[in-house]
């Protein structure tokens, strides 16, 4: 009884599995109307901006 158990919990999360990666279908663009790239330029933003301490990456640079 145990083994059958097991089997339907794992079938059961099998399909759910499948079932939402069918759901989630494919990735969308972050922003449809300017793409990131390939553009003209490369887009520029500071440290901080991304969580970051520039005065650590000062001292990794040295």
């Amino acid at each position: 009884m145990q083994a059958k158990t097991l089997f339907h919990l794992s079938l059961a999360l099998g399909l759910w599995v499948l079932m939402t990666s069918l759901g989630n279908g494919t990735a969308q663009a972050q922003d449809a109307i300017q793409p990131v790239w390939p553009t003209k330029e490369w887009l520029t933003s500071t440290p901080e901006e991304q969580g970051m301490d520039s005065s650590e990456l000062a001292t990794l640079v040295d």
